[in-house]
């Protein structure tokens, strides 16, 4: 819901919004949790990645987030994705760290969290 007076969004009373699935891929390889070919979303790239050695969950994460929320009204996302880089680094040795992300406003995502 739109606040016109103070600008701001809210969910409407008794709605939550969850993410799940948070540093999991497939959470963002898959929109349907049956994993159903219709539902295949970044399967296709994260196959590819795994191919080239990345391990899923492992040095390879996905971030999902609401996509309906402007970049500004992202905080908490854009901190957890903050984290699972630093410990996706970490984990690498220092050798290799992949941060991708992909999908609807990304780029004004990444241009917030630099």
């Amino acid at each position: 819901m739109y606040n016109n007076v103070t600008r701001t969004t809210s969910n409407s009373k008794g709605v939550e919004i969850r993410i799940p699935g948070f540093g999991n891929t497939a959470s963002v390889e898959w929109i349907d949790p049956s994993q159903a070919s219709q539902g295949a979303y970044f399967k296709d790239i994260a196959n590819a990645l795994v191919a080239l050695g990345y391990q899923r969950n492992v040095s390879l994460r996905g971030a999902p987030y609401d996509f309906r929320k402007a970049p500004s009204k992202l905080r908490e996302s854009l901190v957890d994705l903050k984290k699972s880089w630093t410990c996706l680094y970490r984990n690498s040795s220092g050798s290799y760290c992949l941060n991708v992300m992909l999908c609807d406003m990304c780029l004004m995502c990444f241009v917030l969290f630099c």
